[in-house]
């Protein structure tokens, strides 16, 4: 949305504003659709620096085309995003797109139907990308597997560990269990002792 109000602050508003309305009528004049994409990328940098959504946007899709500039994908990210914070939500979907392409390697996407001839360096940086991502996933699958393996070694220690707690714990019942027999046995013991001696001791004052 445009601003028209006037701003104190800042003097040379009103007539930034009728320049950037002149290269409008300029570029959607008869005479501005022989101009060359050059131009028509100059006109349109221009009108984006006044902080307009909409012209931002549009700046950004030569970025994306290398229409009328160099094909700069990371500007027409950074056009995309800036136009979609001032509220122009069709730069949405283009900033996923963009996005989709930097980590895909397709750096030969485009939004028109024509696409720039592909050259050495873009295929070469696109093998590169496509090879750091393999090794990335490469990375990420041997993690997953150490993990898994770490995991799989703690359980099986886990298991050990109470299978060693549950023998001692029976070791522990029957040592218990015996240790009440043998006292059994030795208080069994003391008091047949006891009788037998009491036995006798009785049998003597009946003698005596």
């Amino acid at each position: 949305m445009f601003d028209f109000s006037f701003n104190t602050d800042r003097p040379f508003h009103l007539f930034s504003l009728l320049i950037i309305l002149l290269a409008g009528l300029i570029i959607s004049s008869p005479v501005s659709a022989k101009r060359s994409p050059e131009e028509a990328f100059h006109y349109q940098k221009h009108m984006a620096q006044a902080g307009y959504s909409s012209a931002i946007y549009k700046l950004a899709v030569m970025y994306q085309n290398g229409y009328g500039t160099p094909r700069n994908l990371a500007k027409a990210l950074e056009l995309y995003e800036e136009s979609f914070k001032l509220g122009y939500k069709q730069a949405e979907s283009r900033i996923g797109e963009i996005k989709l392409m930097m980590e895909s390697g397709d750096f030969d996407k485009s939004v028109t139907k024509t696409k720039p001839a592909k050259g050495p360096a873009k295929t070469d940086e696109a093998a590169k990308l496509k090879a750091e991502r393999e090794k990335s996933r490469k990375e990420r699958v041997a993690l997953e597997r150490s993990k898994q393996k770490t995991e799989r070694a703690r359980q099986l220690e886990q298991r050990k560990l109470q299978e060693e707690l549950r023998v001692l714990r029976a070791e522990k019942k029957q040592f218990e269990k015996e240790k009440r027999r043998q006292k059994e046995i030795r208080r069994m013991k003391a008091k047949k002792q006891l009788e037998k001696w009491r036995a006798e001791t009785s049998a003597m004052e009946e003698i005596e």
